[in-house]
């Protein structure tokens, strides 16, 4: 699954991100790792991770939270499917506002789940890459894609700036990444979108015409589609 530096990577990325304390253990309760928790000295860690762990297991849920001394824990397991992978325990954080504690509405836990898993999932597709050359057709795309992907781009453009068959490169694209040249561009324009969603300087609308698509409407449903969340909900994080 992961090595304890991708997990590591996941914590800080988790951390820098929403600004919350998360630690992982192995399944038998050893620490893997811990970014931003300076309450250690204040909380019975083992107790929470045995009790998250029990009420995750017992419940059957994606995620449990439980409350120690007016500070909140929320727990998931690492690995979906399989729980033996360990346990990401996130906080302590408050549900009211408190100078103590970092403030988080239970509202927004889901998509802090959500978030975490995303993370671990771009981890698992950039080891697949990684791992996968692709063609200078494919590679010259992709590329093609990055530095354009404000623009009305199609098939055909990229076609005719390779001087291929059109045809050829949508299957060629399709066979390499298992993906639509739309797919890909869709993707892309989802996450340059991210950086200006986080700036707060721009609307919804602004930041979808930003990155090239042509409505907010057609842009919430890839970004939804592509992540998890609403443009909003990741805003929210």
């Amino acid at each position: 699954m992961f090595t304890k530096k991708q997990i590591k990577n996941i914590l800080e990325k988790f951390y820098l991100s929403c600004n919350l304390p998360l630690e992982a253990f192995e399944y038998d309760g050893t620490l893997i790792s811990s970014f931003g928790n300076d309450f250690n000295n204040s909380f019975d860690m083992h107790e929470i991770f045995e009790k998250t762990k029990q009420e995750l297991t017992i419940e059957k849920k994606d995620f449990v939270t439980v409350t120690v001394n007016n500070a909140r824990f929320t727990g998931c397991f690492i690995c979906c499917e399989n729980n033996h992978r360990g346990l990401y325990i996130i906080g302590p954080y408050s549900n009211m506002k408190s100078n103590k504690y970092v403030y988080k509405p239970q509202i927004i836990i889901p998509q802090l789940i959500s978030m975490l898993r995303i993370l671990g999932n771009d981890l698992i597709e950039e080891k697949k890459l990684n791992h996968y050359t692709y063609s200078l057709h494919v590679k010259k795309t992709i590329d093609y894609m990055d530095s354009r992907y404000k623009e009305e781009i199609n098939l055909g453009d990229v076609a005719n700036y390779l001087n291929i068959n059109k045809c050829y490169l949508c299957s060629l694209i399709k066979k390499e990444t298992g993906k639509t040249f739309s797919n890909l561009l869709n993707e892309i324009r989802v996450e340059k979108s991210k950086e200006l969603l986080k700036e707060n300087n721009y609307s919804a609308l602004d930041i979808a015409l930003l990155v090239g698509f042509n409505n907010q409407n057609y842009y919430n449903i890839m970004f939804k589609k592509i992540t998890n969340l609403t443009p909003l909900e990741f805003k929210r994080i």
